[in-house]
């Protein structure tokens, strides 16, 4: 996409603090992008309810991308256990990440959507530790959230 048109899409999502200036394929990974939960989770309203400035055909995509396969999450890691099993009729969409800010702290998240029957839930899983913070501790905690909250 490049510098300005990023930028220009971080403004236009109102994306956390909408700051791209610490490099092109840098910025959100322990850069100068930062955002909340709250913020992740109104993005991902905006996304699910269909507000966001792009194409259906984009917003489609995307959605369709972030299906995960029933029972797991999958990321650079591998294919991670997410509260299997799944109710029927249940589809997961999520995204992980993870980052390592300054020598000490670490974050890992996990935000996402599920549908199940007609019903349908946002959620932003948000872990903050030492840098020996588990590689899937926002995934364990939303599993465990979803499935005591009665989602999964």
């Amino acid at each position: 996409l490049g510098p300005a048109r990023e930028a220009a899409y971080l403004k236009k999502f109102s994306f956390g603090n909408m700051d791209a200036t610490s490099g092109l394929t840098t910025f959100w990974l322990a850069g100068s992008l930062r955002i909340s939960p709250e913020e992740q989770q109104a993005f991902w309203l905006k996304l699910y309810q269909n507000p966001l400035p792009v194409t259906p055909r984009a917003m489609s995509l995307v959605k369709t991308m972030l299906i995960q396969p029933d029972g797991v999450v999958v990321n650079a890691a591998g294919e991670q256990p997410f509260g299997k099993p799944w109710p029927a009729g249940t589809t997961v969409s999520a995204k992980t990440g993870s980052a390592t800010v300054g020598s000490s702290q670490a974050v890992r998240w996990l935000v996402g959507h599920v549908t199940r029957g007609a019903r349908s839930f946002v959620f932003v899983s948000c872990v903050i530790g030492g840098t020996d913070l588990q590689a899937n501790a926002a995934i364990d905690l939303a599993a465990r959230s979803l499935r005591e909250a009665g989602v999964l």
